[in-house]
């Protein structure tokens, strides 16, 4: 990813939420299987040094609640400066290369 210059946009907030209880068993193993292996990719990205974004899958949980994904960031590895970083620099998708440029203050 660091390579391309792609950015990864964690959701980790919606990592640690319970499933519903109708949630089938399968999806129920799967879902336990899958979220350390979403840590440790984080982790991984970090230590990396791979661009991120602040993305959140708030469909899923009450409107208002996004802002819980700085929270989990930190609680799973990354500095409260950098967890703020990607969230508040200007960013510019382009059209043409549908990729995303910062101010690079971190680089």
């Amino acid at each position: 990813m660091k390579e391309h210059g792609t950015y990864l946009v964690p959701n980790l907030y919606i990592n640690g939420l319970p499933l519903p209880p109708e949630t089938p068993a399968a999806t129920v193993a799967k879902n336990k299987y899958l979220e350390p292996l979403v840590v440790q990719s984080l982790q991984k990205a970090y230590k990396a040094g791979v661009n991120m974004a602040l993305g959140t899958d708030s469909g899923v949980y009450a409107h208002g609640e996004n802002g819980r994904e700085f929270a989990a960031l930190v609680a799973n590895g990354v500095s409260e400066l950098h967890a703020l970083w990607p969230h508040s620099c200007i960013c510019q998708i382009s059209e043409h290369r549908h990729r995303i440029y910062s101010s690079g203050l971190f680089r």
